[in-house]
């Protein structure tokens, strides 16, 4: 049953059921969270009402921030928070095609340390981790899909923005983003909302039900909240920004006018590119040439120069590879088949129970269900070079096919005029998109569950409270794909069934689509499905225990918490048949061998793993100063002390400790600071995963310095010695855990405003600073192929690249430029390790300013800063050399060394986020106004030969709404009407060197987004 039905029917149900409820209840109070009264555990401590909590630095986003933001989904609201960096988890990224985690999921990325680095938690407890891992830096990383959290019944988030693994454990680098959910509701509330994304297809329809029962005299309350959204997508084509893979035009008036860094429209267009297979000699018609000394040619329209015989139909073949300068007009725009968000329906459900025994012991539960239903599309996919695809010589389509087929018939596609052999020559599919196959479309469903239980009650002076979860999740990833094995039968034929990859593609516009495609029949013959099947698991168990008086200092009593944990974690990732290594591909004609069967994608083996983790934490508040004593300047003076250990199953264990103070000076200031020391254990796929094969296009740069050296490029930019380049990656159980410091110091000024009369200001300011050690990465390919590159040109090499020998071509290039000459690269062997500390620091600003009881109504104003200073990868050996070489002139410049050294403003590490929220309540009118401003960053995928970045403009938006809530004795009563607009001044996003001409990690393409919501509560 698919999500939509299920949703729908437990909605329908739900309404049904709930309605009736409501009706004997319509004289009762309004709906309302019984438990705001509790004293509250904040994120940060233990400990229940401890004083140390002011002095954690602790973002609060309360209700008002809530409908200010006016978020949609989980990742649009923790994209709201300053202190949260790129977002690499998301909907919009096509870097690694199945070997994305793709669908319906969403990261936070406190400090922009990397996902992973923050610790996401659900009323005060983990997360199940999803399924689906990706590559961030070429590394595998995990991390919580908070879109499986529920929009709507959220009551608060707190974010620390401290290192909190003495606390909370290994994660929590960046710090810790708790989100509270309601429970203890009484009543019902059901919503709707209906918005779209202006001059786009992209539709939103949103429904939520909250629900809330006390009985047995008010000793038991049953709460259920559920949600549901049903989304349309947006296909790249719908912006105009995006519609093109080719940006130039975007980037006129700039240093970077007619770059060819903003034109990443492929060369695996419909218009083929070939090598001749097992034939070395120049093919002539008619004594004309028509293979290079490469032996490579290609097909184009014959509008392009260049045309050395005639194909027919618009048709024409060219003695080339694809890269000269007239070439580029027919590359393929992958973005005419992508689409920016995909159509989506996901359905959420949460309910608490709780029961108050009477006796001071209380029974509490959760159960959480989250579904979604994805599909996307994008580009169809072409061969791996480390893959031949080879078109036989009897392929019907052939133009160097044999005179006669074997059943004796002539052939009508071979070219006359040829000085090949009668049998025809095979060619391999050099550069060819089969496009004409159709996008593939992708289709994810996502599936997790939480159940927890537990008890929590007082015995004497002490609180305790424990519990058992259990969590598990699930992905399953489904792409029409191109069976390599089927692909080369269907090339075998020698009828008109056979696939032609010789016809072209589209001859009006060339760049997109296919106007001459070949028959479905034909293209269903080799077209399969491929799947991807993750799973998840977490179990977890956990005694804690706290009391505010363990013993009196003359300042008060010291509080302590105590606790135990024990945690279960495991992964699953179950590749298709065709990828795993149980269906392969041999090619008929050459006899190689290749471990995946899918077009365009490496082999990939299953993978699983599972750890326990058992870990022990205490806490104390100690208090050192009081205002009893009355010690001038000194008003409180409050310690946080703290220390966790964890022992791992399989990476070993830890002990990490934290101190934390906050000095009252006067009513109005606080000074507070803190020190810790952190960790991240390794997660299982860095630990589990073999002989992972990943191809990714890639420069490789000593033959750009012949290229240089022959006179044949004036700069690096006109290299065109891209290759798609096999990277072989493996985990190791010797990796150690990530560990940090962190210390941070601040102020809180708190001005006593005439009595309050004149509203409530806050002022926070707070200086951080984290430094990592071991962190897990790889070298990289790309720096492997530039660290051989400048080794080359002292006449060493690098290990790490493996070469083929030198063909006739490659000596050629390389004559008289002073290089030894290379052969093209086989694979880079790139295994996970513990690379050199890295950096970061910052400041943190936050004003917040209430006013009530004005005569325009009630008002609050939130204004948060984070301003990044510092980003630093100390660079290993290698990339320092590299580094060096480039300063000293002795290689180009026109690269940057990935990961290394100065990282501030490159990419998704921006100098300044800041978010402003502004709301107005008056009688039984409202609005709010939400502002997000990120500065500009450096895109290092766009580089001149000096050095010189492209500059991705600063962003900025706003969002508004205005709101009426009906109080009347009518069916309108308790009915709120709100209409609002996101990105109401329709900011598009700076144009950048990415997938869709923009950073979808730092910005959005959904524009100005109108909607409107009608509330009711019973």
């Amino acid at each position: 049953m698919t999500v939509g039905r299920v949703s729908k029917l437990i909605l329908l149900s739900s309404t049904v059921l709930f309605s009736q409820v409501a009706n004997a209840q319509e004289a009762e109070a309004p709906p309302q969270d019984d438990d705001e009264t509790e004293v509250i555990v904040v994120t940060g401590s233990n400990i229940a009402g401890t004083p140390i909590t002011g002095a954690l630095p602790v973002t609060v986003i309360g209700s008002d921030d809530l409908d200010a933001i006016g978020a949609s989904s989980m990742d649009e609201l923790f994209r709201s928070i300053p202190q949260a960096g790129d977002v690499a988890f998301q909907e919009g990224r096509t870097a690694g095609g199945v070997n994305d985690a793709r669908g319906d999921v969403a990261s936070v990325d406190l400090r922009s340390l990397g996902s992973g680095n923050t610790l996401v938690l659900l009323n005060g407890r983990r997360l199940v981790l999803h399924p689906g891992y990706q590559t961030e830096n070429l590394v595998p990383v995990t991390t919580v899909n908070v879109n499986s959290i529920p929009n709507n019944g959220v009551r608060r988030v707190e974010v620390l923005r401290d290192g909190a693994a003495a606390i909370y454990g290994t994660d929590a680098v960046g710090g810790v983003v708790n989100t509270i959910l309601r429970n203890n509701f009484d009543g019902l509330t059901a919503e709707v909302e209906y918005g779209g994304s202006e001059g786009t297809s992209l539709r939103e329809l949103e429904g939520s039900i909250a629900f809330g029962r006390d009985f047995n005299n008010g000793q038991s309350n049953l709460s259920i909240f559920v949600d549901y959204m049903d989304r349309a997508g947006m296909p790249a084509t719908d912006r105009d920004y995006a519609a093109s893979y080719d940006a130039r035009d975007q980037v006129i008036g700039t240093p970077f006018e007619g770059d060819t860094d903003f034109d990443n429209r492929s060369t695996n267009s419909p218009f083929g590119e070939f090598q001749t297979w097992d034939y070395t000699a120049t093919i002539r018609q008619n004594g004309t040439a028509l293979t290079s000394s490469g032996d490579y040619w290609h097909i184009q329209p014959d509008s392009v120069t260049g045309c050395l015989a005639d194909l027919g139909a618009g048709l024409c073949i060219d003695n080339s590879t694809q890269n000269s300068t007239s070439d580029r007009v027919y590359r393929y725009n992958s973005n005419f088949d992508r689409w920016i968000y995909g159509d989506n329906e996901r359905f959420n459900a949460f309910s608490f129970f709780n029961h108050d025994f009477g006796n001071g012991l209380e029974f509490f539960a959760e159960a959480g269900l989250y579904l979604s239903d994805y599909m996307t599309h994008r580009e169809q996919a072409s061969p791996l070079s480390a893959a031949d695809i080879i078109v036989p010589a009897s392929n019907y389509w052939n133009p160097f096919g044999p005179v006669t087929f074997s059943d004796g018939s002539a052939n009508p596609n071979r070219l006359p005029g040829l000085n090949i052999p009668d049998a025809g020559v095979a060619n391999i599919i050099n550069d060819y998109r089969f496009v004409d196959a159709g996008p593939r479309v992708i289709n994810v469903d996502n599936t997790s569950y939480r159940l927890l239980a537990g008890l929590r009650g007082s015995f004497g002076a002490w609180d305790w409270e424990s519990a058992m979860l259990w969590s598990e999740a699930s992905t399953e990833d489904r792409t029409n794909r191109i069976s390599n094995t089927l692909l080369q039968e269907s090339l075998a034929l020698e009828t008109p069934d056979a696939y032609n990859p010789f016809n072209g593609g589209n001859l009006v516009d060339f760049s997109n689509g296919d106007s001459t495609p070949n028959p479905q029949s034909t293209i269903d013959s080799f077209m399969v499905d491929v799947t991807r099947e993750n799973s998840t698991e977490l179990g977890l168990w956990d005694f804690k225990t706290s009391r505010p008086d363990l013993f009196q200092l003359p300042a008060g009593g010291v509080g302590v918490a105590l606790g135990v944990e024990l945690r279960h974690e495991a992964f699953e990732d179950d590749r298709d048949d065709r990828l795993d290594g149980t269906i392969t591909f041999t090619n008929p004609i050459s006899g190689d061998f290749f471990g995946s069967d899918v077009l365009g994608s490496s082999p990939t083996p299953d993978s699983s793993g599972d750890r326990s983790v058992f870990s022990s934490y205490a806490e104390l508040s100690v208090p050192l100063v009081s205002r009893d004593m009355n010690i001038p300047l000194m008003q409180a003076i409050d310690v946080q002390l703290a220390a966790r250990y964890e022992n791992y199953s399989d990476v070993g264990d830890v002990l990490k400790p934290k101190a934390a103070i906050g000095w009252e000076v006067t009513d109005w200031l606080m000074l507070r600071g803190s020190y810790s020391e952190g960790f991240r254990a390794p997660n299982l796929p860095q630990i589990h995963e073999r002989g992972v094969e990943r191809s990714n296009t890639r420069l490789d740069y000593v033959f750009c310095e012949a290229d240089l050296r022959a006179g044949r490029i004036a700069n690096v930019d006109e290299c065109l010695r891209a290759q798609s380049t096999v990277s072989v990656r493996e985990g190791s159980s010797t990796l150690e855990p990530e560990t940090n410091t962190t210390y941070s110091y601040g102020f809180v000024f708190q001005p006593q405003l005439w009595d309050r009369r004149f509203g409530d200001l806050t002022v926070t300011v707070d200086y951080w600073n984290i430094q990592q050690e071991n962190v897990i990465g790889i070298f990289g390919d790309d720096n492997h192929l530039a660290y051989d590159y400048l080794l080359r040109t002292q006449g060493s090499f690098n290990p790490a690249v493996i070469r083929e020998a030198p063909s006739a071509d490659d000596i050629a290039d390389f004559a008289g430029t002073g290089l030894d000459a290379v052969g093209e690269v086989i694979e880079v062997q790139d295994t996970y390790q513990n690379l050199l500390p890295r950096q970061i620091e910052g400041v943190d600003v936050t004003v917040l300013y209430d006013i009530d009881d004005t005569p325009l109504g009630d008002f609050r104003v939130s204004v948060t800063a984070a301003h990044l200073i510092t980003f630093d990868q100390e660079p290993s050996p290698e990339a320092q050399a590299i580094i060096d070489a480039q300063d000293a002139g002795e290689i180009f410049s026109g690269f940057v060394v990935d990961g290394a050294a100065g990282l501030l403003r490159q990419n998704g590490n921006p100098e300044w986020r800041a978010t402003t929220s502004i709301t107005w309540r008056n009688g039984n009118w409202g609005a709010g106004l939400f502002g997000r401003y990120t500065s500009s960053v450096l895109d290092t995928g766009a580089t001149l030969g000096d050095g010189t970045q492209f500059e991705v403009d600063e962003w900025y938006y706003g969002n508004v709404y205005v709101q009426y809530t009906f109080d009347r004795e009518d069916v309108l009563d308790n009915t709120r009407v709100r209409v609002g607009a996101r990105n109401f001044t329709n900011e598009d996003p700076p144009v950048a060197d990415s997938t869709f001409n923009y950073l979808g990690t730092l910005h959005s393409a959904r524009g100005r987004f109108l909607y409107a919501s009608v509330r009711k509560s019973f």
